[in-house]
């Protein structure tokens, strides 16, 4: 915790007085995809939607970290960063291999983890994702002071 408390202090003295950042939000934990809800039928007949754990639990985190009116009737940028561990066999005796790869090209899809992103943001911390213009993503690999997680960066854009 005490790392990202640093790498939000960091992000924000780089960005200045004068900068349209809106929020840096930290989801602890490897990246999650969305998983669509699923739909059941109660005896009464009524249809109702189950959605999944992930997606609450992720919901709470972020509305914590916010703690402020949801964001509405402004365009936004979401820059998200996923961060995955390297297995094992990336290493050889402690050492980074010089054949391990650079990239992450492994699952999940970005596309899914960006749909779960924008899902978990709604409606504690942007009041509906239509509002969003713009979504730059990047899978990275964690280095040795960080651990999996998920960094969401939401900018106004003008």
């Amino acid at each position: 915790m005490f790392f990202w408390n640093f790498v939000f202090f960091q992000k924000l003295k780089t960005l200045g007085h004068d900068s349209l950042a809106t929020a840096f939000l930290v989801l602890h934990g490897r990246p999650q995809t969305y998983k669509p809800p699923r739909f059941c039928r109660s005896k009464g007949g009524n249809v109702y939607a189950l959605h999944h754990k992930s997606i609450k639990s992720a919901r709470e985190v972020l509305a914590e970290q916010f703690r402020s009116a949801p964001l509405r009737d402004v365009a936004l940028v979401v820059h998200i960063e996923l961060f995955f561990k390297r297995p094992k066999t990336h290493y050889k005796k402690n050492q980074l291999k010089n054949d391990a790869p650079r990239f992450v090209t492994k699952t999940p899809d970005v596309d899914n983890c960006i749909k779960f992103v924008l899902d978990a943001l709604q409606p504690l911390v942007v009041f509906d994702d239509k509002i969003v213009s713009k979504v730059v993503a990047e899978k990275k690999w964690c280095d040795g002071a960080t651990a999996e997680c998920t960094t969401i960066e939401l900018l106004r854009r003008e």
